[in-house]
């Protein structure tokens, strides 16, 4: 196994992501097709160093195996939260160590609440949010509404 860095999103990586976002896209049923360039993305891929928004990467050697984000919400103090990472690198601690990279940082710029919606039947998501203090808050058809304080 290589060894795994998470770093700050450049854009040089945008191609790499918008890829790695497909390919988790694809092979998890639950999520969306593909990736959809809403404004917030096209905002942080973008930037070299965006106001109010996290874009972190996961690295093996090169490649970009996994992301993490956080994007502004109404409350100043308030970001929602979306992680990936490809299958092939799924159970190898990557999602943890975004989780730890994404809250410490969150934690810095003064969040006080992480928000995050995931599908009801991803229960490796559910462990790993549980995990840094997620608790569901809301059902709403076939997903799940989970929020954390961040102290």
């Amino acid at each position: 196994m290589s060894t795994i860095e998470i770093d700050s999103y450049q854009p040089t990586d945008k191609t790499q992501i918008i890829e790695i976002i497909n390919r988790v896209c694809h092979r998890v049923p639950w999520m969306t097709p593909r990736y959809i360039p809403t404004p917030a993305w096209e905002y942080v891929l973008n930037q070299q160093a965006p106001m109010h928004h996290l874009l972190l990467v996961a690295r093996s050697d090169t490649r970009l195996v996994g992301w993490s984000r956080l994007f502004p919400t109404d409350v100043a103090t308030v970001v929602e939260l979306g992680i990936g990472v490809l299958p092939d690198y799924w159970q190898q601690g990557i999602g943890t160590m975004l989780m730890e990279r994404t809250i410490a940082r969150a934690r810095a710029n003064g969040v006080t609440k992480i928000v995050l919606t995931t599908h009801h039947r991803n229960a490796p998501a559910h462990k790993l949010f549980a995990r840094f203090g997620f608790s569901l808050t809301a059902r709403r058809e076939s997903y799940w509404c989970m929020e954390a304080a961040i102290v």
